[in-house]
């Protein structure tokens, strides 16, 4: 029995030492913070003393409030801050199991604890009417943090006239755009824009847009999000450069393949749109609340490489020894990234990629006379008939349509049909076939033709009709 109580003895001494030295680092570990204020290697007392004599340092002043073009100036003193329930909130987010001695403190931060008075209340009430929860909250985050600068508050709500210029973009039109364009801006101005909400160009304006003007409107707000900050989960870009922005810069549309324009809000406050058409000219632009910080942006491009365009020669029997017609011109293609720089208080200087663009050449191509067709190059093809079919020629007389919902338009042209092919003579046929998502290999191969009218590219080859007729 005397071993028993000596090992108990033995054992109790064991785990009083083991006590003894996990309460020996007592202090908080390097980088811990309470708030802004560093307390790294500080007992409680200290960490307690510390935090106080700067809370009263900074209660000690007058405090501006701004909301919109109104603004109050209050003392410190109206934020109630709790010291020493902010010591205990870090110390017992460091605190270890009795038995864990070996390893060191965790780093924590903690926040400081700040409560709002009868007083802050009444005076912010007035400025904010029934949003005054919401406001109180971030009025109160922010004083955690013993800020400088003045306070700021964000109204759910405000005028444009009051707001502050956030971004903005100006993109030249066609007259005969107009009357369409003045439709598209009328639903756009003064439209809200949510924190952390889902803007959808197909949603809010629908799909019965004409397909170019509603992309240069998509292309005038995907600039406005890109200048602002926002997070954009849906954009495509067009098949060719357009001639109203600049490479990589632009946002195509087409309700039928489900191509939207999709961005969010990534500011605290609301966003208003401004929209209007002057002078041949489409402007978007975005302002935020006068409260609200302007963000730090920049847009560039990089890594821009020019794809230079083939010449395809091409043969008829309507041209004679020695002559030759150029029937489509030849145009660069290039490569371009987009990238954006922004920086911000909370996380410094940050570069995204955003787009990584491709646009085809468009190659040249001239016919010859058939005479000087190298007898050697089966890849040369034999083009008679009608020299200027294959450039001339619409696919079919719905896809010169221009509406963004085309997917009624597009069928009419898939497959092999005679509704598809141009006669050429009684042995050969023209055939046009509408390429659905190019690859960049399929865009580079020589009978492959970009229609400008229609947005898309085609493969354009002639068959054997008597062939044909033959099976």
């Amino acid at each position: 029995m005397k071993k028993i109580y000596k090992l108990i003895a033995v054992f109790t001494v064991i785990l009083l030492a083991v006590m003894s030295l996990n309460e020996i680092h007592v202090a908080a570990s390097s980088g811990s913070m309470i708030g802004p204020i560093d307390v790294s290697g500080m007992s409680k007392k200290q960490m307690t003393k510390e935090v106080r004599e700067m809370v009263e340092v900074w209660q000690q002043k007058e405090i501006s409030i701004q909301g919109g073009s109104e603004e109050v100036v209050v003392s410190g003193e109206v934020f109630n801050f709790d010291v020493s329930r902010s010591v205990d909130r870090l110390n017992k987010a460091q605190k270890k199991p009795w038995y864990d001695f070996w390893s060191a403190k965790p780093d924590v931060k903690s926040e400081l604890i700040v409560h709002a008075t009868e007083k802050l209340i009444n005076t912010v009430e007035p400025i904010v009417g029934d949003n005054l929860d919401e406001v109180m909250e971030s009025l109160l985050e922010q004083a955690a943090t013993l800020p400088i600068q003045p306070l700021k508050i964000t109204k759910a709500d405000f005028d444009i006239s009051e707001g502050k210029l956030v971004s903005s973009a100006a993109l030249p039109i066609e007259s005969e755009n107009v009357d369409e364009l003045t439709v598209i801006a009328d639903k756009l101005n003064e439209y809200t824009l949510q924190p952390n909400t889902d803007f959808s160009f197909l949603a809010v304006l629908g799909k019965k847009l004409g397909k170019k003007n509603a992309s240069l409107a998509a292309t005038a707000l995907y600039n406005n999000a890109l200048q602002s900050g926002f997070e954009v989960s849906q954009r495509h870009q067009a098949d060719c450069i357009q001639n109203y922005v600049e490479a990589g810069y632009e946002a195509s549309l087409n309700a039928g393949k489900s191509q939207d324009l999709i961005f969010s809000s990534t500011r605290q406050g609301p966003v208003k749109i401004q929209a209007s058409v002057k002078n041949n000219q489409f402007y978007v632009d975005f302002y935020i609340s006068a409260s609200e910080e302007l963000p730090e942006i920049k847009l560039y491009t990089a890594n821009e490489e020019t794809i230079t365009p083939k010449v395809i020669y091409r043969y008829t029997d309507k041209l004679s020894m020695g002559e030759s017609k150029e029937v489509r011109q030849a145009s660069e293609g290039i490569t371009v990234d987009v990238y954006r720089q922004m920086t911000t208080i909370e996380y410094g200087t940050e570069k995204k990629l955003i787009s990584t663009n491709y646009y085809a050449p468009i190659h040249q191509v001239i016919l010859k006379s058939m005479e000087e067709m190298p007898a050697d190059d089966s890849t040369l093809e034999d083009f008679s008939g009608d020299m200027d079919a294959e450039f001339t020629q619409e696919p079919n007389d719905t896809l010169g349509e221009d509406s963004i919902n085309d997917e009624e338009n597009v069928t009419a042209v898939e497959g092999l049909t005679e509704e598809d092919t141009i006669q050429l003579d009684d042995q050969n046929k023209l055939v046009i076939e509408k390429i659905e998502n190019p690859t960049a290999e399929q865009l580079s191969e020589e009978n492959v033709i970009y229609s400008e009218a229609n947005d898309s590219y085609y493969y354009i080859y002639t068959v054997d009709g008597s062939e044909e007729g033959d099976k």
